[in-house]
């Protein structure tokens, strides 16, 4: 189970904008638009904060996170965050990706 928040800060890494936050303790895939022109977006910065946590706390247990930020149905370059490994009782994530025109 975990806990997720998405945020885009302007092209300086500053004002930064909530575009999604949520729970998830399925393996129902989470969809969020961003909601600005593609255009707008170059050198604008992505950030993906999370929290997984386990259901009972022992050696042995894994999480998958994947974020994808697609355009049009196509992913973008450098559009993919993902993580993976083991952990015990909580791990936290943190990941930052700049959108730069293809």
């Amino acid at each position: 189970m975990g806990n997720y928040r998405l945020f885009l800060w302007d092209a300086a890494g500053q004002n930064p904008r909530e575009l999604a936050q949520g729970t998830s303790a399925d393996d129902v895939v989470d969809t969020f638009p961003i909601a600005v022109a593609a255009q707008v977006l170059d050198g604008c910065v992505l950030s993906f904060e999370g929290l997984v946590q386990a259901a009972e706390p022992r050696t042995g247990n894994v999480y998958s996170v994947t974020v994808t930020v697609r355009q049009d149905g196509t992913v973008c370059p450098g559009g993919v965050i993902q993580e993976a490994g083991p952990f015990e009782d909580v791990k936290a994530l943190v990941a930052f990706r700049r959108f730069r025109k293809a």
